[in-house]
């Protein structure tokens, strides 16, 4: 196996992991508190507002940056 198609098979692994690592946050995050926080979020006029107190309920309550 060629050096390139190990580094690019090694960025495959992780984008995957990742990606795993996202859904099985987005799956906790149906819970009834994540949701209505989500509705909250959605009637705010200021999305960027929403965007930064989504992160940061996100960070404080599964421990990650999304």
């Amino acid at each position: 196996m060629k050096l390139a198609e190990q580094q690019e098979l090694q960025r495959d692994i992780e984008h995957t992991r990742r990606a795993e690592s996202v859904l099985s946050s987005a799956t906790y995050c149906s819970t009834t508190r994540c949701l209505r926080q989500r509705a909250e979020n959605a009637s705010s006029p200021d999305h960027r507002s929403l965007d930064r107190r989504w992160e940061e309920h996100l960070r404080h309550v599964h421990g990650r940056r999304m």
